[in-house]
């Protein structure tokens, strides 16, 4: 196998629930572990000064534009994004699970007590009275609502928050700064992050993805992407609207929720689809886009 090729600082923006565990194991492999930064979440980041911050070369996490306010210099940026719907109910199935503390208000009792041991049969038969108590929950609603434009659009300054923890939800902080945003505001501003991004994949392209990522890393493109953090009984490609298609009215609730995810998904599509034409013959893909 040739060296790995790869770029000085490199941050993988993590947007949850689009196989993000699954990538990093590869992204993060051409980098020491003392390089890493060890956290993973926005509350542990600004629990580190920014000197312990910019001593490391690969960032991993869910801090979308807020690493750049911490990093006294230029960073790669990799970023997948995966169908609206898809993302949006596997996040909200993996929060009923796995409470710990998210604003779920009237579910999370519900899950601490009940979901969270619940087998895959008998879970599926409380799904509709689930989602339905959930979408109509406004913290539900803003841990959810066009989270992967939320996360690639809004400029969010972390300095304030350097030394003092707070205990707030990553999507707290997006629906604070989505205030006053309009949606065609919100979907140019992630849109022109994705065009700064040095790889844009999709969940539901991940040989194409592979292969940018590949190509920056300059290494072949693995044969399978690894598997993590992958719900029980679940796959990455499996079609949740297919199953929620039998409740009505939790379809269009999840797509009024994503109308603006939905065209930035459509745009990373095309990116990945630009990228690949432009590929060199040597395999190297050409400069993101200004």
């Amino acid at each position: 196998m040739p060296a790995m090729v790869r770029p000085g600082t490199l941050y993988f923006l993590h947007i949850p629930k689009t196989a993000g565990s699954s990538l990093s194991t590869v992204l993060r492999a051409g980098y020491s572990p003392e390089s890493r930064l060890p956290v993973h979440e926005w509350q542990g980041l600004v629990r580190l000064d920014r000197h312990t911050i910019n001593r490391h070369a690969y960032f991993a996490g869910h801090f979308g534009t807020g690493l750049y306010s911490l990093l006294d210099r230029p960073v790669a940026t990799v970023t997948i994004l995966r169908d609206p719907f898809e993302r949006t109910a596997s996040h909200f199935e993996y929060a009923i699970r796995h409470p710990r503390g998210r604003a779920l208000n009237l579910l999370e009792s519900m899950a601490r007590r009940v979901v969270a041991h619940l087998p895959i049969s008998l879970f599926s038969s409380l799904r509709p009275l689930l989602y339905r108590r959930g979408l109509g929950d406004e913290r539900v609603v803003a841990m959810l609502q066009d989270h992967q434009a939320r996360t690639l659009g809004l400029d969010l300054d972390l300095i304030p928050f350097l030394g003092r923890p707070d205990g707030r939800d990553f999507s707290a902080l997006l629906r604070d700064g989505a205030d006053g945003v309009s949606d065609d505001d919100l979907f140019d501003r992630a849109r022109r992050q994705l065009d700064r991004c040095a790889v844009v994949g999709t969940v539901e392209r991940l040989d194409d993805t592979m292969a940018l990522v590949a190509d920056l890393l300059g290494i072949p493109s693995p044969p399978t992407l690894p598997r993590e953090n992958v719900a029980r009984g679940r796959t990455v490609n499996d079609r949740y609207r297919m199953t929620l298609s039998r409740f009505p009215g939790i379809g269009e609730r999840i797509d009024a929720l994503t109308r603006v995810d939905r065209r930035v998904y459509d745009h990373a599509d095309r990116l990945l689809t630009a990228r690949l034409a432009a590929r060199r013959p040597q395999g190297r893909v050409a400069p993101p886009l200004e």
